[in-house]
């Protein structure tokens, strides 16, 4: 039986699988996304072409899932049994942010994520929080550090970049103090620099100075992944850096689609791929690439849960 349909019944808990991809080497587990869509408005998204329009700093096509607790407390009920205590981990959150910060829909105010954390908390899930916000550190008072692991994405260091690719996202210097409180808080922490953009953050010596700051204050994991593209996220892509996005186009099989998207081309990737791992290995610092098809290149799984459970 496949281990999915254990999870058929269940409302928001759901088999984390991204469109039941070869290329992800993800071991199960489960993923709540308490929000859908995303206010950070960053333009290489990959869930906005199928997220129905959910996208935008003012868009108000986009909230809280419906009856979030009650329907987490109800998937809960029917999880807690011996059966199922090996998917008791949980990625939070994935396809959107599980700490929104736009027009209309404020997580700081609204603290779905916070309860909905309490909850799993509570009830002994292992917890994979990724996100780009700063808003994490107010729940570490309810996290268990032993069973939380706290990921957040930083694409680069510069913030005239960062503030055109996320554009109301956090400073990436904001998200790097937030990291540091984190850890010397005594959680475990893991960073995507992801996605890698041709031209614009993958300067190998840009690179081995970010792989530097995270080593240094105390970060256990890097993950890498590359720019797909998409039809609606190259529109974007176009309008800020229209040289960029012409001139890195060549570097994309545009023969060859996986899932939809438009990778870069296989030998390159590899390539820019293994230079970083190089670099990692230099400071000792684990290295992952997702959803790449290059799992050999990898030292701990993409999802950073060997850093929690170790």
């Amino acid at each position: 039986m496949n281990w999915k349909n254990k999870f058929k019944n269940l409302k928001v808990l759901k088999p984390f699988d991204p469109f039941n991809s070869k290329l992800c080497t993800c071991p199960p587990k489960l993923s709540l996304n308490v929000y859908t869509g995303c206010g950070y408005e960053c333009f290489y998204c990959y869930t906005s072409s199928y997220s129905f329009g959910r996208w935008g700093y003012e868009n108000r096509n986009w909230g809280v899932k419906k009856n979030i607790i009650e329907n987490l407390k109800k998937d809960i009920e029917r999880l807690n049994k011996k059966e199922f205590e090996k998917y008791k981990i949980v990625t939070v959150s994935l396809s959107s942010d599980p700490y929104p910060k736009a027009k209309y829909v404020d997580e700081e105010k609204l603290k779905f994520t916070r309860n909905s954390l309490k909850i799993l908390t509570e009830n002994n899930f292992y917890i994979l929080l990724q996100t780009k916000s700063t808003l994490f550190l107010r729940d570490l008072d309810i996290l268990d550090k032993n069973k939380t692991l706290i990921g957040v994405t930083i694409t680069t260091f510069d913030e005239k970049i960062s503030s055109k690719i996320e554009k109301y996202a956090p400073s990436p210097f904001e998200r790097l103090k937030a990291i540091e409180k984190a850890i010397n808080s005594g959680f475990k922490v893991i960073v995507r620099i992801d996605p890698l953009i041709p031209e614009i953050n993958t300067d190998l010596r840009k690179l081995e100075d970010m792989i530097k700051l995270f080593k240094n204050c105390g970060v256990k994991q890097l993950i890498f992944s590359t720019y797909k593209r998409k039809k609606d996220n190259e529109e974007r892509f176009r309008k800020i850096f229209p040289e960029i996005e012409k001139k890195t186009r060549i570097l994309y099989d545009y023969l060859k689609r996986i899932n939809g998207y438009v990778y870069m081309k296989e030998d390159l990737r590899r390539k820019i791929l293994s230079e970083i791992k190089n670099v990692c290995g230099k400071y000792r610092i684990y290295f992952s690439c997702c959803r790449e098809g290059f799992s050999d290149l990898n030292d701990k799984i993409c999802d950073g849960r060997e850093v929690l459970l170790c």
